[in-house]
């Protein structure tokens, strides 16, 4: 399908689920509509992007930079990554030819290091857009590749570019989440929000979960044997 003929499609569907009708626009009121809707939906992204880790968006193990001296301890994120992911399972790690020499915690700006904790030295977190390590670098690491698992921007939606509307799952999410952002300016459809919103995040909390699956837990179940008492 053309991208011209799938935005049209997302702008009538978006349309319909606002107002239960079709909007009867050709030629430049339809080129407008369109513009339209592709201006909420790239709204509309920044706002998706912070509800889950999508997996769509997901690279593990992404080069972020190769270690080519030792007092460099920030590291420039690339442009288009959104974040890091904060795993206490999946560590920022120091490697050569994929095999680990170090691993460095993911944590918040405040936890980055404690001067008075050795346990603390090895941590990593994300300021200004710039991965920072919490030590300065040691001999071994010379020559490593910082790598870590990232979150992508979502892509834009242009009038040449719908890689967007293949990504996002379900659609729905898109259909909705603008449908309710655009009604709120508008008094005289006010009334009609709560309801949008509801939809939508009945809808949001599926796919997160959906994103979330999982045939195993990262903690295998035990018994802590609680109920065993003292010897009398």
């Amino acid at each position: 399908m053309a991208a011209i003929d799938e935005l049209t499609a997302l702008s009538q569907s978006i349309y319909l689920t606002m107002y239960n009708r079709y909007n009867d626009v050709t030629g430049t009121e339809l080129d407008n509509f369109i513009a339209k809707t592709i201006d909420w939906v790239n709204q509309f992204t920044q706002e998706l992007e912070l509800e889950a880790d999508w997996n769509y968006l997901r690279t593990n193990s992404n080069l972020i930079g190769t270690i080519s001296d030792l007092t460099t301890q920030s590291y420039a994120l690339p442009d288009e990554v959104r974040t890091v992911v904060y795993s206490p399972y999946r560590d920022v790690t120091i490697s050569f030819d994929g095999a680990v020499v170090s691993t460095f915690t993911m944590v918040s700006p405040s936890n980055i290091a404690d001067p008075t904790n050795p346990e603390t030295q090895d941590r990593a977190t994300v300021i200004n857009r710039n991965l920072v390590l919490s030590r300065p670098l040691k001999d071994t690491e010379l020559g490593g590749e910082i790598r870590c698992d990232t979150i992508d921007f979502m892509p834009q939606l242009t009038t040449t570019d719908t890689e967007l509307l293949s990504l996002v799952q379900p659609k729905q999410l898109l259909v909705l989440g603008v449908a309710k952002n655009s009604t709120l300016p508008d008094i005289v459809q006010g009334g009609i929000s709560p309801s949008l919103a509801q939809k939508y995040n009945d809808l949001l909390k599926r796919a997160v979960m959906l994103n979330n699956e999982s045939a195993t837990s990262l903690e295998a179940p035990r018994e802590d044997l609680s109920f065993i008492r003292g010897v009398y």
